[in-house]
């Protein structure tokens, strides 16, 4: 049973990248993975999972590797430290998305001055009022 668990995780990322890979969802869908970039269009959108499902199938081939060899020289591993490493790479997928997004589409100017209007209003360089002489 403790086989199932082990590669349990890497399974679910290959049935779900080959999804993503091969059926992207509709735009702005719930199934979708919604970052700024992925929402600015329906190009990028595709793009996005496309590049999703390649890094699940590259990360559940590489999970799935790390768990075969742990189990052929039979090493015990603490399950938290499993779980500390898929959820490590599968917190890392947005990021590398967006990165390809930002290096093939480019980095949308819009976006960018909104960051640092937020930027700007917390740090409290912003001037706001009116002045009348």
């Amino acid at each position: 049973m403790k086989d199932f668990y082990d590669f349990g995780v890497p399974v679910v990322m290959l049935v779900l990248g080959l999804l993503y890979l091969l059926k992207t969802p509709k735009y702005r869908s719930s199934s979708g993975m919604k970052t700024e970039q992925t929402l600015r269009g329906k190009e990028e959108w595709k793009f996005g999972h496309k590049i999703l499902g390649a890094t699940y199938i590259l990360y559940a081939l590489i999970c799935g590797g790390m768990v075969f060899v742990i189990s052929a020289l039979n090493i015990e591993l603490n399950s938290l430290l499993v779980i500390c490493a898929y959820g490590t790479l599968m917190l890392s997928t947005p990021f590398i998305m967006n990165l390809s997004i930002k290096k093939k589409f480019g980095v949308d100017e819009a976006i960018e001055e909104k960051k640092q209007a937020r930027i700007d209003a917390q740090n409290g360089s912003t001037i706001s009022g009116t002045i009348s002489v």
